[in-house]
């Protein structure tokens, strides 16, 4: 038995119910514990902190272990565009996921410093599937189709389809899920991005796909950061957002 806080329920109500149906629910219970246990772990979570804060410094984040002093706030197109990286670097990057972007862990410090408070609900992914996300991405903004496709194929999302025209259906499903953002800059919608994700899961479920657990952890993430990057009434540049995090690495 594992207890979940209303805190992480709350999180959880973010995610579409469909992707039960896409995910191994034995593996989201063996998950869960581990989610728990990095609630309470505190010290991995203070050295995870020092990474962060030489990593960000150069993007104009400050990164602090205290929540701040009011979670009223309104994230303007400067703080977005920080928020996008953060979230790119921490795809990118070999340390834990933190899972949650909701804009109680943001504020504004001086000189339009973004002040990040992350949240101690993380979670470590695999290797190989942090590469298939990073070829994802990686395909998608520098229009490299093999890539895009070859990152797809190492997450399993064409397992079972020999078939190419059923390749080119699930991967058009993929890259619709990505919008216009590798042309212009976009507003962010949760309406949308529920829409999306609905799509992928009946495309999943047609086809008889199931996907890794650590999928949820992705998809909680951007439900997160959707929230947030919302209340933005200006398109975000979320390919140069990208760009200037990739070019890091």
């Amino acid at each position: 038995m594992f207890f979940i806080d209303d805190d992480l329920k709350k999180i959880l109500t973010l995610f579409p119910p469909r992707a039960v149906r896409v995910v191994d629910k034995f593996e989201l219970i063996r998950a869960a514990p581990g989610l728990l246990r990095s609630l309470q772990d505190t010290r991995v979570y203070e050295e995870e902190l020092v990474r962060l804060r030489t990593r960000l410094e150069v993007a104009g984040v400050t990164v602090v272990n205290t929540p701040p002093e009011s979670s009223i706030w309104k994230p303007d197109a400067s703080a977005g565009m920080k928020i996008l990286q953060i979230y790119f670097r921490q795809i990118l990057d070999p340390d834990p996921l933190h899972l949650d972007f909701r804009s109680r862990h943001f504020s504004l410090g001086s000189a339009n410093a973004l002040i990040w408070n992350p949240s101690k609900l993380r979670a470590r992914w695999s290797e190989a599937f942090r590469a298939g996300v990073k070829d994802i991405y990686d395909g998608f903004y520098f229009s490299d189709s093999v890539k895009f496709l070859g990152g797809l194929e190492m997450l399993g999302l064409f397992k079972n389809l020999p078939a190419p025209k059923d390749r080119e259906h699930v991967a058009g499903v993929f890259f619709e899920h990505f919008g216009e953002g590798r042309t212009a800059p976009i507003r962010f919608s949760m309406e949308k991005l529920r829409n999306s994700f609905g799509k992928i899961f009946d495309t999943l479920t047609e086809y008889g796909i199931k996907v890794d657990s650590q999928f949820v952890l992705l998809g909680t993430t951007l439900c997160t950061m959707y929230t947030t990057l919302e209340a933005i009434e200006t398109p975000l540049d979320v390919r140069a957002a990208y760009l200037s995090v990739r070019g890091k690495i």
